[in-house]
């Protein structure tokens, strides 16, 4: 089975808070997966997380995984990394192949953002159009940032266009640009 892996890196709710506080620095999935991108979002329910980025890929039996791989997936055991590999995969083989990506967390969203925010169909670029038309913007660098926003389509690729952006300081504009609208009654 060869798949490829978007810029959605996915999690079950079970393995979150592994993967936030930096315990679990890979994950296996089965069969041959190709991520197309290095900096992906750390996704969980629709909601996005973080951004990770992918170090280092392997492909291997299931059988040649070892109990450092295990560990670094977050697992006290191989034993309880299988247990799990098979309550996600009820049909998994020895010689199944498995994927090992490896990853580290560069930043993480507080609060998570919800996966169709990123998106130009976002509430975020509501924001930043209604932060733009009516002033509500601060500095020149919040005006770009809103700007950015709203010509990109979008808080991705916003970021991506913004020189030293994160998506951390992105939304904390957005979040003052939503509180000063509401102040002047211009949303909920």
């Amino acid at each position: 089975m060869r798949r490829r892996l978007g810029r959605y890196l996915k999690f079950k709710r079970r393995y979150l808070r592994g993967v936030l506080s930096e315990r679990k620095h890979s994950t296996i999935r089965l069969g041959l997966v190709r991520p197309e991108y290095q900096r992906v979002y750390i996704e969980c329910g629709g909601k996005v997380y973080g951004e990770a980025i992918i170090g280092r890929v392997r492909y291997l039996r299931l059988s040649e995984l070892s109990e450092e791989d295990a560990l670094r997936d977050g697992f006290t055991s191989l034993e309880d990394l299988f247990t799990n590999l098979e309550s996600i995969y009820p049909s998994l083989k020895p010689s199944d192949w498995v994927t090992v990506i490896e990853f580290e967390v560069v930043e993480k969203f507080n609060p998570p953002l919800d996966k169709r925010d990123l998106t130009s169909s976002g509430e975020y670029v509501r924001i930043a159009r209604l932060g733009l038309a009516y002033n509500a913007y601060r500095s020149s660098e919040e005006r770009r940032i809103l700007a950015a926003i709203v010509a990109g389509g979008g808080l991705l690729n916003a970021v991506k266009e913004l020189d030293n952006m994160t998506m951390n300081k992105a939304i904390r504009v957005l979040n003052s640009v939503r509180g000063r609208l509401r102040r002047m009654g211009l949303i909920a």
